[in-house]
């Protein structure tokens, strides 16, 4: 390389000797370039390596030291237009935290510093579980940087679906934030892949604020400042630089479609070719999309805002909708699409009656075909019955592999029925009866269906009397109020599994003795001490140590098991992280933290930041199992304890922060058609709180416009009584 090469040729050779294989770090290449514009290029040429996606190592000798002596750069890990991040160590806090620092040939130009300080901001005032956190902001020397969580994952632009379902899951995660974010006032206005991260747990971030902007009260509907990444900018983006929600929908159909059909929405040789086609050309979906998805699209994708989804709630709602086989808003349906989503909901009691019809003519048929053929329609009618009993049991395991729901308990109870049929009458062994009823079982006590749960546990009992079935029903009894009944059947295993040798009836012994009326910790204490020293990673070992030091700290003083976290909450949080499928140990966290703060106690530091990620654990907690009941009443008595102590503290900045983020959850979650009626009148419960908060002051008017609204969809038990709090609200306002 000469002196006499520019810093486009410069970039060329660096592309073409990647691609070549050689191996060479940003640093080693750049040093061998004309002085005067090496900065330049140690600024470009990562950018370079990322959109080409060259495989060169960023080189951890040239890191930039920060003043602050308190993060500690490890490496780099992106970059982008205004500036790189890097994963550091947070040496404070031992955690490893990811760092964005404005490119210092940014850093004189104040327009471009205020936006990059801009956005740090925004960020902050965002609290949501699909967003990511912002931690700190500063500016010393030649360094303008932002900290924020580190997320142990990988952008959407590198992932490949298996099928427009799971665009669909991932989409309804997606608008979630998104929804979040409008109602903070916040566009986003960058929806594309490359800005949403997803984690190792399949838990969706949206992160890259900056080119977001604040709508103000005047500004409700555009906000006139141009930006985007081009090929998923709107129409009315290009043509009139005018940003607005429907924008940011645009962007996020663009973003499904491009993950859903591995290809742009647009392609085009040059930029204005492509806004050209962006702005005067109809989208076209794949003819082979499903119905209900193809429609989605089409709405988030039309060319006039007007015609789009009025909110974003709307898309994820649609979203959820067709991945339960219904018919979405954005659609017209006829009454024969309307039977075939049916069929799908219902695949195998339209089986059945298919089945049933094809017998009868075959049977019908038999009067007049004779004996030969009528043994041929019983062989038919066999292979239908096989065929039946393949099918319900593909249903009954992909209905145990998705989140409980009533609507699937529903469901399920009605198709054991015909699967008990089929089964004795084909002959096949019970164990898939046992089976279905076990999976109905837990669904049921998932969704807090005590009755449904104990007449599954019961069936259960009887072809298979395990001391777990046992135990599972005493619990299901004990939630029901009928003690006495638990307590015999608690009794009951004691006294069968006390001098077992087997772990898996040791751990039932100490469950039912931690269940009693009376517990009986000592002999639950001494079990369990076993069990751990000799398997200290069983998780159910590990959780059922953490109740019992929950409700009997002093044990863990006298004695400590090798091993074991001797601190409950902390055991808890390290189960709930390690199987957040298991949502018996959230809630068993949020309930031990719940009573921490309900004993009137000062807090140490330490726990109160432990109460905070509860706090934040929780909300995650919601938003995967919002059809848990128990869950739902821990997690939203969880937020309002900790707001009361914020506030005691005189934190009011942090306590409006939970409060409102809580809010933003409940109605994100409010719209989703599977969700339990608890997190519904919880919502509307808080919305009438605030409403009282707000007497004859601004915001009164749109909050009791939203309850009206909600009051519309909500048909729960307890409609009549929240018509009189509204009319009394209302009173009270006028």
């Amino acid at each position: 390389m000469t002196n006499k090469k520019s810093i486009e040729e410069a970039i060329e050779d660096f592309i073409e000797f990647s691609r070549s294989g050689e191996q060479i770090t940003i640093s080693a290449f750049v040093s061998a370039c004309p002085a005067e514009y090496r900065s330049e290029l140690l600024e470009l040429l990562p950018l370079v390596a990322d959109m080409e996606k060259l495989n060169v190592s960023w080189d951890a000798d040239n890191l930039p030291e920060l003043q602050d002596r308190d993060f500690k750069l490890l490496k780099k890990i992106g970059c982008g237009g205004m500036g790189s991040i890097y994963e550091a160590e947070q040496l404070s806090l031992q955690r490893h935290v990811a760092i964005k620092i404005l490119s210092p040939r940014l850093f004189d130009d104040e327009e471009q510093r205020q936006q990059f300080v801009n956005e740090a901001k925004l960020i902050a005032q965002l609290h949501h579980p699909n967003i990511i956190k912002i931690i700190d902001a500063k500016s010393s020397g030649v360094f303008c940087y932002y900290v924020m969580e580190l997320i142990d994952g990988t952008t959407l632009d590198n992932m490949r679906f298996a099928n427009v379902k799971e665009v669909a899951k991932i989409g309804i995660q997606a608008a979630t934030a998104l929804a979040y974010a409008h109602s903070c006032g916040v566009l986003h206005r960058d929806i594309k892949p490359g800005n949403f991260l997803i984690d190792n747990a399949g838990f969706l971030h949206l992160g890259d604020f900056g080119l977001s902007v604040l709508q103000t009260q005047q500004e409700q509907s555009f906000s006139k400042v141009a930006g985007g990444t081009l090929r998923y900018m709107a129409p009315e983006q290009l043509s009139c630089n005018e940003s607005s929600m429907q924008s940011d929908i645009y962007a996020l159909g663009a973003t499904l479609y491009e993950l859903a059909f591995q290809q742009a929405l647009f392609t085009a040789d040059t930029a204005e070719e492509l806004k050209e086609k962006i702005c005067s050309s109809t989208p076209v979906i794949p003819p082979d999309a499903p119905r209900g998805f193809a429609a989605i699209l089409k709405k988030c994708l039309h060319n006039e805002p007007g015609k789009r989804y009025q909110s974003v709630s709307e898309v994820s709602s649609d979203l959820q909708k067709f991945l339960n086989n219904e018919v979405v808003s954005a659609e017209k349906s006829s009454r024969l699409y309307r039977f075939y989503l049916w069929m799908k909901r219902k695949p195998v009691t339209a089986a059945w009656a298919v089945t049933a019809a094809l017998c009868f003519l075959a049977a019908s048929g038999a009067l007049f075909i004779g004996i030969k053929e009528a043994r041929k329609a019983l062989d038919q009618a066999e292979f239908n019955a096989n065929l039946t009993d393949q099918t319900l049991e593909k249903i009954f395991a992909r209905l145990s592999a998705q989140p409980s729901s009533p609507k699937n308990n529903r469901l399920l109870s009605e198709l054991v029925h015909y699967y008990q049929q089929i089964i004795r009458a084909t002959e096949l062994p019970e164990e898939k009866i046992y089976s279905a009823y076990r999976i109905i079982a837990r669904s049921a006590i998932r969704c807090g269906d005590h009755s449904l749960a104990e007449t599954a546990l019961r069936q259960m009992v009887k072809m298979r009397n395990e001391p777990q079935i046992q135990n599972n029903l005493a619990m299901v009894l004990k939630k029901q109020n009928r003690f006495q009944e638990s307590e015999n059947l608690f009794s009951k295993v004691i006294a069968r599994c006390e001098n077992s040798e087997l772990p898996q009836e040791k751990i039932e012994v100490v469950k039912a003795l931690l269940a009693l009326n009376k517990p009986d910790r000592e002999r639950a204490f001494a079990l369990l001490e076993e069990l751990l020293t000799q398997n200290p990673d069983v998780p159910e070992y590990r959780f059922q140590y953490a109740v019992l030091l929950g409700a009997y700290p002093q044990l863990y003083r006298q004695k400590r098991i090798a091993g074991v976290e001797p601190n409950a909450t902390r055991l808890l949080t390290e189960l709930a992280q390690e199987y957040p499928e298991r949502p018996e140990y959230g809630t068993e966290l949020i309930k031990m933290v719940l009573n921490k703060l309900r004993r009137g106690r000062r807090f140490h530091v330490f726990e109160r930041d432990e109460t905070g990620r509860t706090v934040e654990l929780s909300e995650q907690l919601l938003c995967r199992f919002s059809n848990d009941p128990e869950l739902t009443k821990a997690v939203i008595a969880l937020h309002l304890d900790y707001i009361g102590l914020l506030r005691k503290n005189g934190n009011f900045m942090s306590a409006k922060k939970c409060f409102d983020r809580l809010l933003s959850v409940l109605e994100v979650l409010f719209y989703n058609p599977e969700v339990s009626d608890i997190a519904r009148e919880n919502l509307i419960e808080l919305l009438f709180r605030r409403g009282r908060e707000l007497q004859q002051r601004p915001g009164q008017a749109e909050l009791l416009s939203k309850i009206a609204k909600e009051l519309e969809i909500y048909q729960g038990s307890r409609k009549n009584e929240f018509q009189k709090k509204y009319a009394d609200l209302l009173k009270s306002h006028n």
